[in-house]
């Protein structure tokens, strides 16, 4: 008697593929590229990542976000807790909840700490280790007394970076209402940061020049052009090295 052929279901293991048709215009090697692995169950919705980055640009732009960059038309103004003045021109800062560090635009203060930019500051002046430290503490102190305010913002200039390649926030500061960095200058424990160029440079240079001829704070038993970095903004550097070469 003949075999009967063996009609019974037969399960094989699903690879995950779905064997449908190439849509036109696919490549037939990334048909399933879309398909989901088994076992997957996410579901996904058709557009979801535009309005998503449309409403966090939308946030930044209000300033509820901290945008890589501040806005092209108005200063982003947002209200700050102190934490703690970390030197001259920095300051730990608590906004919404999270500690961040500002390093305070357009001024620079001695090193109160040993770092490399203390070794550079030493190699470029010449000052003695404990004698430039103790000037950079002379300076947070000061910065201390100033950040005693009921009232603590930080201006983020229109146009201007927010962070820095360490992560601090670069910003204005104003302590009820008066910008600190500008009072820092004027009190003689800061100079200008004259490497990149900001709204308040001109203010700022004038703030330095006066504190430097009433022999204001430091500058009354130091030589502030010893001290201070002179290096110009990198735009009027570039403007003058163009200006050489069509020489």
């Amino acid at each position: 008697m003949a075999a009967r052929p063996d009609t019974a279901r037969r399960e094989f293991p699903w690879s995950g593929e779905i064997p449908a048709a190439t849509p036109p215009g696919i490549p037939a090697e990334g048909r399933f590229a879309a398909v989901p692995p088994a076992g997957s169950h996410r579901p996904t919705w058709p557009g979801i990542g535009r309005w998503f980055w449309a409403l966090w640009a939308l946030l930044a732009a209000a300033g509820w976000l901290p945008a890589a960059r501040a806005g092209d038309g108005e200063d982003v103004r947002v209200e700050v807790e102190l934490i703690k003045v970390v030197d001259g021109d920095t300051l730990q800062v608590r906004l919404d909840g999270k500690k961040e560090h500002v390093r305070v635009i357009g001024i620079d203060s001695p090193e109160k700490w040993s770092s490399k930019k203390l070794d550079r500051d030493l190699e470029r002046t010449g000052k003695d280790r404990s004698a430039m430290i103790a000037l950079g503490r002379r300076a947070s102190r000061h910065m201390e007394q100033l950040a005693r305010v009921r009232k603590l913002s930080l201006i983020f200039p229109a146009g201007h970076e927010r962070r820095d390649r360490y992560g601090r926030f670069l910003a204005y500061v104003e302590g009820d209402g008066e910008d600190l960095g500008g009072r820092m200058l004027r009190d003689g424990y800061a100079y200008p940061y004259r490497r990149f160029p900001h709204p308040r440079l001109d203010a700022y240079d004038e703030l330095f020049r006066q504190a430097v001829e009433g022999k204001a704070g430091l500058w009354a038993d130091e030589d502030a052009e010893t001290l201070r970095d002179k290096k110009e903004p990198k735009s009027a550097s570039k403007r003058k090295r163009r200006k050489s070469r069509q020489r």
